[in-house]
């Protein structure tokens, strides 16, 4: 082989598909995924050092992941009671209206 040449590609093996097999949990729902390329600067940055310092969070992105589970919880929260609020809104004022 030159020096230059590059080496031959090899063809990926393929799968064979088998009867009968179930599929798995990643081919029958397949993920959606994105990228998030960020710096985190100021005092964002010493808070996820901290964390990773206590073993609270093992490195960047799992901060990222944590921090998006608790803002998603929040929210989910903040629904809940401005939905309670809403029917307590309208039972008041159906009973004003009977009045």
């Amino acid at each position: 082989m030159k020096r230059h040449e590059k080496p031959e590609a090899t063809s990926p093996q393929k799968r064979t598909p088998r009867p009968n097999a179930s599929l798995s949990v990643r081919e029958a729902h397949p993920t959606r995924g994105l990228r998030i390329n960020i710096t985190i600067q100021g005092e964002l940055s010493d808070w996820v050092l901290q964390w990773e310092e206590r073993g609270l969070v093992r490195s960047v992105s799992d901060a990222v992941r944590q921090a998006l589970i608790a803002l998603r919880e929040k929210l989910q929260a903040m629904d809940e009671r401005t939905a309670r609020l809403r029917a307590i809104s309208e039972a008041t004022q159906s009973d004003y209206e009977e009045e």
